[in-house]
């Protein structure tokens, strides 16, 4: 019998083609899912000790999994070749690395956050770290720095942008490497359009189009994780409380999970209680919700079973 994560899962990743999940664990594996048949198909050891972020390539056929190491909060990025469960690549040089990893759209380039990558250690101030590297060669092409934590990357659809949150966000130009804007708010997350970014402030969550421009305001505490439908739709959050609510991106009409109506995968194969939000992610088609939390599950709930809730101010 598949017994699962030993620890509480930290993340949760689909793969683009739809056939796999990815889950992430204090337990310092990855465990890879066939989602047809319910079952882990890889279990990857990683030797994070920590918090684990993940990311698929386009094409599904890698893994980037990124988190510490060590104690002392050194942390590394690690390739997967997903169909043989090999170790590709090892990427060091980053220190407290539990803060995001993402590919861009066509695959060539991954970025991995350091929440705080050494900074605060002689000045006090608290400093984050973005490297990119190229996917084919695994040799580092440019290191992004600054003031503050970073929690989030996120590439814009076309790769063109790549937005990096810290106490605020911040869309850095791929071309360059420059800041082209900047603005309050936290896990910034792009539309699949490229046209709307959703960010979490202080009791809110945004939705603003890339000229600044607010469309819909939602309330919400403690957001853990946004994320658009793949149609973009519908805006997934997921907050502290254990609770994800589905946003009507157009008109702000909220929609609440029933967690009896949720599939739970954990340590014996038994329905499980909710705990707080670590990660969520929409399956390609969009019918299909995961949620990573920190009771040692994954849940998987159906998007068309969720119940109405009250409508967000515009």
């Amino acid at each position: 019998m598949d017994v699962g994560h030993q620890g509480n899962t930290t993340a949760v990743v689909f793969s683009p083609d739809g056939r796999l999940l990815a889950t992430a664990s204090f337990d310092e594996t990855v465990r890879v899912w066939d989602l047809a048949a319910g079952r882990t198909v890889r279990s990857l050891f990683t030797d994070v000790i920590s918090s684990q972020v993940l990311a698929f390539s386009p094409d599904s056929r890698l893994l980037a999994t990124a988190g510490e190491i060590t104690d002392d909060g050194v942390g590394s990025v690690l390739l997967w070749d997903v169909a043989s469960g090999d170790r590709l690549a090892t990427l060091p040089g980053l220190e407290r690395l539990n803060s995001g990893v993402a590919f861009s759209p066509d695959g060539t380039i991954l970025a991995a956050g350091s929440y705080n990558n050494g900074g605060a250690g002689g000045s006090g101030i608290p400093r984050w770290m973005v490297k990119l590297w190229d996917v084919a060669t695994r040799r580092e092409t440019a290191t992004l720095a600054g003031d503050g934590y970073v929690v989030k990357v996120a590439f814009s659809p076309d790769g063109d942008l790549l937005a990096v949150s810290t106490d605020e966000v911040q869309l850095i130009r791929m071309t360059d490497r420059r800041v082209t804007d900047r603005f309050p708010g936290a896990n910034a997350t792009f539309g699949p359009d490229g046209i709307l970014i959703a960010v979490s402030t202080a009791g809110n969550v945004l939705i603003r189009d890339m000229a600044g421009r607010t469309s819909v305001t939602i309330p919400a505490d403690s957001v853990a994780d946004l994320e658009f439908s793949p149609e973009a739709t519908t805006l997934a959050i997921g907050t502290m409380d254990g609770v994800v609510r589905l946003c009507d991106v157009q008109s702000g009409r909220i929609v609440a999970t029933d967690p009896g109506r949720q599939r739970h995968f954990n340590a014996g194969g038994t329905t499980a209680t909710e705990g707080m939000v670590a990660d969520l992610a929409f399956s390609p088609d969009g019918r299909t919700i995961a949620v990573a939390d920190w009771y040692r599950t994954m849940r998987l709930f159906d998007v068309a079973g969720a119940v109405a809730g009250p409508t967000a101010s515009r």
